[in-house]
């Protein structure tokens, strides 16, 4: 009797089982669970959250919608969408203008989704349910292989493309610097931090929660038109080139100088006399130097003597 009503027991917890909901996060994801009721789909209920690397079991019916977890990052580059595809980039590069001259800003958007169960629940009703992108997909991780970020890559495009833009723009404007401290670096620390004061209020209010946190930004050398960085190619040559003359223009200054000075000595003749064996002067010059080193031995010779001087063979 007792076996029949333990076999009994087992074979009901079995079917109980069966019709019950299981969920596994991995270690970079958080699930929200919603309620499995069949009678009032429109009104489910949020049954709670559950963290990283977390599994078991819920009610019957009970469905789960993975998100993702942890330091998340954006990256816009490229002229277009299809450049930024072929970049690996999420976003085409940002376009803002300073001086008439306009600059494209490539670079990185750091962030997290808030993962506060609070937070989370209302960012799933308002933001992760809705379709995404062409092909309207939902911003959860779906189980679409390479497509299983599509919607949540598809709403970021929204919800940090858009207000990156509004946030350079307005750090451009804000910012005391011209296009070029920008292009060559010497404002782009500035105007970087600018744009990540700015960006989370940028998000938030668009979004209309505070569902991304922890930005960060980083922000390559801008690029410019063609034209411009030919022309100001073309102005550091002639500044170079220009730095040289006057650097040749003071050697012949110093060389000018330095003739007067001998003309006021020797003479204009005097002068003359002595560039003619100015040669000589630096042979009989690197003759003295050997000597005091040692290499030539002078030997002093009486006038009238006889001496033979051997001659290798």
């Amino acid at each position: 009797m007792n076996i029949r009503i333990a076999t009994a027991a087992v074979a009901g917890l079995a079917v109980l089982l069966s019709g019950c909901s299981s969920y596994e996060t991995e270690s970079d994801q958080v699930a929200v669970a919603v309620d499995g009721n069949a009678l009032t789909p429109a009104n489910r209920t949020i049954l709670g959250c559950y963290g990283e690397s977390e599994g078991g079991w819920d009610g019957p019916g009970d469905s789960h919608y993975y998100y993702p977890a942890g330091q998340r990052t954006y990256k816009f580059a490229g002229a277009d969408e299809d450049e930024a595809k072929a970049l690996g980039a999420d976003g085409p590069a940002i376009k803002v203008v300073k001086d008439n001259i306009t600059l494209m800003l490539s670079g990185t958007v750091t962030f997290s989704l808030n993962t506060d169960c609070d937070v989370l629940k209302k960012f799933h009703q308002q933001i992760g349910v809705k379709k995404w992108g062409e092909k309207k997909k939902a911003a959860w991780i779906s189980d679409g292989g390479d497509e299983s970020y599509y919607g949540w890559d598809a709403m970021l495009d929204v919800y940090i493309e858009q207000p990156l833009q509004r946030a350079a723009t307005d750090a451009l404007l804000a910012e005391q610097k011209t296009y070029l401290d920008l292009y060559n670096g010497s404002g782009r620390a500035e105007f970087e931090q600018a744009i990540q004061a700015d960006l989370p209020g940028s998000v938030e209010s668009l979004a209309g929660g505070n569902y991304f946190i922890n930005f960060k930004v980083q922000i390559q050398k801008p690029s410019i038109p063609s034209g411009v960085a030919e022309a100001l190619t073309a102005k550091e040559i002639a500044k170079a080139q220009n730095e040289a003359q006057k650097l040749a223009n003071e050697t012949v200054q110093t060389e000018l100088e330095s003739i007067r000075a001998l003309v006021e000595v020797l003479g204009q003749q005097g002068y003359i006399d002595y560039q003619r064996n100015k040669l000589s002067a630096q042979q009989l010059e690197l003759l003295k130097q050997a000597i005091e080193s040692g290499k030539i031995t002078i030997l002093p010779v009486p006038t009238g003597s006889n001496v033979t001087i051997p001659t290798s063979k």
